[in-house]
This record gives structure tokens, C-alpha cells and sequence, in this order.
């Protein structure tokens, strides 16, 4: 369903964000730095995530390929369950 591959999209974002700041701050960083650094790499990714399985295609084909593929997102070598229980990497 469409609803299946857009809510795939928004739970890769929302895990590539929150998990950018785990890393982030393991790693050091202050919650604040960590948390504006997350937010500039997850709307890049979000982007990059949209233009890789979208792009320029036609409504039918954004459609079809929202109600049967599964997500692949950028940042940290990551990967995770979306809610409808497929598995969602995110890179």
C-alpha cells in the first residue's frame, strides 16, 4: 500500500535522525551540536532518499514504486523495522 511505503520514509527519517544523535553524542558531541547536526544530514538524506526512488517519474510510477518497495536511507550504516514491519536500512 501507499500508505505502507510513505510511512516507511518517515520512520527511516525519523530513525536516521535520532540515530545520528546517538552516534553524534557517543561520540562526543554536545546534545545541542548533535542534535542540529542530525537534523542538516537527515533533511539531506530525506532529499537524497526521495531523488533515488523517485525522481523524475511519471505519478503511476511514484505510486507503484510507494506501494511495493521498501526504504533505503543515507546517513550512518544503520538498519531498522518500519512500522509495517519491513526491514529498512539506512546507510
Amino acid at each position: 500500500m501507499i500508505k505502507d511505503g510513505v510511512g516507511d520514509i518517515a520512520a527511516a527519517s525519523v530513525n536516521t535522525a535520532l540515530d545520528t544523535v546517538l552516534i553524534l553524542t557517543a561520540a562526543g558531541q554536545s546534545t545541542a551540536s548533535a542534535v542540529e547536526s542530525s537534523r542538516i544530514l537527515t533533511i539531506e538524506s530525506v532529499r537524497s532518499l526521495l531523488e533515488q526512488q523517485l525522481g523524475n517519474k511519471s505519478a503511476s510510477v511514484i505510486t507503484h514504486k510507494l506501494a511495493t518497495s521498501s526504504v533505503v536511507c543515507a546517513p550512518a550504516a544503520l538498519s531498522c523495522k518500519a512500522k509495517s514491519g519491513r526491514r529498512v536500512r539506512i546507510t
